[in-house]
C-alpha cells in the first residue's frame, strides 16, 4: 500500500480498536502486585476459565486511569470493586450426603443477595465431583438470570478426595456443572486464601502433610477471625487425629478463634414445611427423600444399645406412627384392609428376621463393649441402664407401651417383666410392619404386588447394605 504522506491522524484514529496484548499484561503485573490474596486467586480463576476479567467500557476505563498516572490503590479499587472491604468466607463441604450440606449453601446464597460476603466453597472428602454435581442440580433448576447473579460473589473448588462413601452419589457431568457455573471444575483445585470466618461442615480427606497442602496456606484476613466447626471433637464430622487437631492448631496460631456445635445443642432449627416451601423445589425434593430415608433406616450406625433402644422405642417410634396415621387417613379403605392381611402374611417370618439379623446384633455389639456395656441382653425395661440413673421403661413411647399391652395381650406385670431384647425386637417390628404397609398400598394403588424379596432383602441386608437399610 502507498505510503500517506500528509497528516492524516484523524482518519487514522477511526480504525483504532485492536487488542493491546503488552500494556494488558503490564496491567494485571501491576494490579497483582497491589491486590489481596483473594483478589489474587479470583483473577488466576479468571483467567484459567478463561473469563474477561472486566467487560467493555470497564476495562478501557482502568486502562486509561493507569495511562494517566493513578497509583496502584486506585487501579485496585476500580478493577475490583467493593471487594475490598468485603468479608471472606470459607466453607468446607462434603455435599451429597444428608441434604443438609446443599441447604447451608442454599442458606450462604440467599445471604449473598444482599451483603459484601465473599464466598469460596471447597467439596472434599468421598468424591468432590460427585458432590459438586448435586449442588449443582439444585443451581440448575433456578432460573439462568438468577444463577449468574450468585456467580460474582461465590467460587467453587476441589478438595481433597477420600474413601469415605457417599449416601447419594451422582454421575459426573461436566456440562451440568458448566451450566451451574462451576466450569472446569476439575481443574479448580483448593490453593488457600485469606479468610475471615472458615465453616467447616466436612472432615479433611486425605491430607498426606496438612503445612504443605493448600490447607497450610490459609491466612487470617484481618488480625482475628473464626474457625467453626459443626461438631465436636472427635465426632464423626471432626475426628480425633492428629490431621485435625493439626488443622485446629494451624488455625489458631494465626489467628483463628474455634468455635464448635455440639449436634445435640438448642440452636439446632428442625425441618419443617414452611421452611421447605422457601426452597427450590429440586432442593425440596433432596430433603423429602432424605427425611423419608432416614426414617426407614433402621441400621446401627455407630449407636450403642442404648442409643438404638431409644431411637426405636421413642424417636422414630412416633415419628413412625405419625406418618403412618397420615397415610392411612389419605388413602383407600381396600388398599389398606389388603395391605394389612399382606402384612399379616409375612409379619412372623419378619419377626424372626428382624431378632436374629438385627437385635442379637446389637446384643452381641454391646457385650463384646467392655466397660461400656450396657448389660441389656439379660435385663428387663423395669431394670436401671448401667450407667444411667433411670430405668429402661422411662425411654419408650407411650404410644408404644399401649401397642405392646394391645397387641401382645399383656397385662402390667407381663409388661414389666419384657426383656430389652424383646422390647427392641418388637418395637421395631411395629415400625416395620407399619412402614412396609404403606409400601404395600403405594404398590397396590398403582396395581402392583408387594414384593416379598425385596422386603426379606430389606429385613436380612446383603454383602454392601446392612439389615434396615434405606
Amino acid at each position: 500500500f502507498p505510503d500517506l504522506k500528509g497528516d492524516l491522524s484523524s482518519v487514522k484514529k477511526t480504525v483504532v480498536g485492536n487488542p493491546m496484548y503488552d500494556p494488558s499484561g503490564m496491567l494485571v503485573a501491576i494490579l497483582l502486585m497491589e491486590a489481596t490474596e483473594f483478589q489474587r486467586q479470583d483473577t488466576v480463576q479468571r483467567l484459567q476459565k478463561p473469563e474477561a476479567l472486566l467487560e467493555g467500557t470497564a476495562a478501557v476505563n482502568v486502562m486509561q486511569a493507569a495511562c494517566a498516572g493513578c497509583g496502584p490503590d486506585e487501579l485496585v479499587s476500580q478493577y475490583f470493586p467493593d471487594n475490598a472491604a468485603a468479608s471472606r468466607l470459607l466453607v468446607l463441604t462434603d455435599g451429597g450426603g444428608p441434604a443438609d450440606d446443599e441447604a447451608a449453601l442454599w442458606l450462604l446464597l440467599k445471604q449473598l443477595e444482599s451483603s459484601d460476603i465473599l464466598a469460596d466453597v471447597v467439596f472434599m472428602t468421598g468424591n468432590p465431583l460427585q458432590q459438586a454435581m448435586r449442588w449443582a442440580s439444585i443451581l440448575n433448576s433456578l432460573t439462568e438470570s438468577l444463577r449468574a447473579s450468585y456467580s460474582t460473589r461465590i467460587r467453587y473448588f476441589l478438595g481433597p478426595a477420600s474413601d469415605r462413601p457417599m449416601k447419594y452419589p451422582m454421575i459426573y457431568n461436566p456440562k451440568e456443572l458448566q451450566r451451574a457455573g462451576l466450569d472446569k471444575f476439575d481443574e479448580s483445585v483448593f490453593s488457600g486464601g485469606s479468610y475471615d470466618v472458615i465453616l467447616q461442615c466436612s472432615p479433611l480427606g486425605d491430607i498426606a502433610d496438612l503445612e504443605a497442602s493448600s490447607f497450610g496456606q490459609i491466612q487470617c484476613h484481618l488480625e482475628a477471625g473464626f474457625y467453626i466447626t459443626v461438631g465436636m471433637p472427635g465426632s464423626k464430622e471432626i475426628p480425633a487425629d492428629d490431621l485435625h487437631e493439626g488443622f485446629a492448631r494451624m488455625l489458631k496460631a494465626k489467628g483463628f478463634s474455634p468455635i464448635h456445635l455440639p449436634k445435640n445443642s438448642g440452636y439446632r432449627p428442625f425441618w419443617d414445611k414452611q421452611l421447605m416451601d422457601l426452597m427450590p423445589p429440586r432442593l425440596k425434593d433432596l430433603v423429602l427423600e432424605d427425611e423419608w430415608n432416614k426414617l426407614v433406616d433402621h441400621t446401627q450406625r455407630g449407636h450403642d444399645l442404648f442409643q438404638q433402644f431409644k431411637r426405636t422405642t421413642f424417636v422414630k417410634y412416633e415419628m413412625v406412627s405419625k406418618v403412618y396415621s397420615t397415610m392411612k387417613q389419605g388413602s383407600r379403605d381396600a388398599e389398606f384392609t389388603l395391605a394389612d392381611e399382606w402384612w399379616g402374611s409375612i409379619q412372623d417370618q419378619a419377626k424372626e428376621m428382624i431378632m436374629e439379623h438385627h437385635v442379637n446384633k446389637l446384643m452381641q455389639a454391646d457385650a463384646a463393649a467392655g466397660e461400656k456395656r450396657y448389660l441389656g441382653q439379660n435385663a428387663t425395661i423395669m431394670e436401671m441402664i448401667r450407667g444411667k440413673h433411670f430405668k429402661w421403661k422411662s425411654v419408650m413411647s407411650g404410644d408404644l407401651l399401649q401397642d405392646l399391652v394391645e397387641k401382645l395381650d399383656l397385662d402390667y406385670e407381663k409388661l414389666a417383666n419384657m426383656s430389652v431384647q424383646d422390647v427392641l425386637c418388637y418395637s421395631t417390628l411395629f415400625m416395620v410392619g407399619r412402614l412396609l404397609k404403606i409400601y404395600a398400598v403405594d404398590c397396590l394403588s398403582v396395581d402392583m404386588i408387594p414384593s416379598d424379596s425385596k422386603v426379606t432383602l430389606y429385613l436380612t441386608g446383603s454383602s454392601s447394605n446392612p439389615p434396615l437399610h434405606f
